[in-house]
């Protein structure tokens, strides 16, 4: 048997559609978890006592002296590159200028 003559007897092949699953319309509350036994709730934290209040608030304080120690050293080296930069350019600046004068 030729090409041509195995090429007319192939069948193309279909592949049948997949029914969309069906979905129930959505009524009720929204309730929370696996199997939502109970509404949903916004989040309440517990109460604290006064020892864990305390901690609390050194930590939030430890925290924010960090933030800005963190805030102050990029400002400083920042300001470092700059100064360094600076002095770099004025270093090229004066030589090409002295180079210059040189040779007139």
């Amino acid at each position: 048997m030729n090409a041509a003559a195995a090429a007319a007897d192939v069948q193309p092949v279909t592949v049948p559609e997949r029914p969309a699953s069906p979905q129930a319309p959505q009524t009720g509350p929204v309730v929370t978890g696996p199997g939502g036994k109970r509404e949903q709730r916004l989040f309440t934290p517990a109460k604290l006592n006064a020892e864990q209040q305390e901690s609390l608030a050194k930590a939030k304080k430890y925290a924010m002296e960090q933030s800005i120690k963190s805030v102050l050293l990029k400002q400083t080296l920042v300001h470092q590159q700059q100064v360094m930069n600076r002095s770099y350019y004025e270093g090229v600046i004066n030589d090409v200028m002295f180079a210059q004068r040189n040779s007139a």
